[in-house]
């Protein structure tokens, strides 16, 4: 929890910090395509850059111990209709309603009707395996399931840079994404951790997060947020033995 908490407090001034440091860049795109790609390099390397001061916070504490964790987080045009999407390890960004893909870097996302979901880099995953087993590690099965080095169960996370064993095995590394909205209608950005939906196939996924973008306000929204963590816990989502959290964003009807 210390490194998702300074992931959440620290990455709103990374993302700012990189995107003014592209402004003259930026100044001279000549569409919100052009911006969106210089959106997204900004995003990855305001991650990565997070997770050199995470371990410079930590080595400053003089506690080294093993904590990370995983990242999504979305950017939003000012033009309502372009979205920029990064995600590291098994934490994923899923967007409801009619998003064309213009471009991506890393894993191709999962594209499933009226919704997109970023790519879940899991531990379990066969390249991520080849991966981890070039860079010189392994990946064990045991009773707590697939662990890296027999320790960790990620794959990729910030947080483990500066730790000797692991920094070249779990690395911040990011997929980004870049999307135009093509219609109206009002649409659906979620953030989720692995555990709303790590059990389930994609198709099972997509259905929780359409019925969240059903909400017709904002008490409807909460609602239909809490009855997906309660789906995810199995019926009370204080039951879920992995942390399950949502973060939904409607984005209302585009207008002219």
């Amino acid at each position: 929890k210390d490194c998702a908490k300074f992931a959440a407090q620290f990455l709103p001034h990374e993302v700012r910090r990189m995107l003014r440091e592209e402004e003259e860049e930026a100044s001279k795109a000549e569409s919100y395509g052009q911006q969106c790609s210089i959106a997204a390099a900004a995003l990855q390397q305001a991650l990565e850059s997070l997770d050199q001061l995470y371990v410079k916070f930590r080595q400053k504490k003089g506690n080294m111990d093993l904590c990370g964790t995983t990242a999504a987080a979305a950017l939003l045009c000012p033009d309502g209709q372009h979205a920029v999407l990064c995600n590291i390890g098994d934490s994923r960004v899923a967007l409801v309603g009619d998003w064309t893909v213009l471009d991506h870097s890393g894993h191709e996302p999962q594209q499933l009707p009226g919704c997109v979901l970023t790519h879940a880099h899991r531990v379990t995953d066969p390249e991520e395996m080849d991966r981890i087993d070039a860079a010189g590690g392994f990946v064990e099965y045991g009773a707590n399931g697939h662990r890296v080095n027999g320790v960790l169960g990620v794959s990729r996370a910030i947080g483990y840079c500066g730790i000797p064993d692991f920094a070249e095995l779990v690395p911040s590394l990011s997929d980004s994404l870049i999307l135009r909205r093509d219609a109206g209608e009002q649409v659906l950005v979620a953030l989720c951790t692995d555990g709303l939906c790590q059990s389930r196939k994609d198709e099972e996924a997509v259905a929780i997060f359409k019925e969240v973008a059903k909400a017709e306000s904002y008490a409807s929204l909460e609602k239909k947020v809490a009855e997906a963590l309660d789906v995810a816990g199995g019926g009370v989502a204080s039951d879920n033995k992995d942390n399950a959290t949502l973060l939904a964003c409607l984005l209302p009807e585009l207008r002219e």
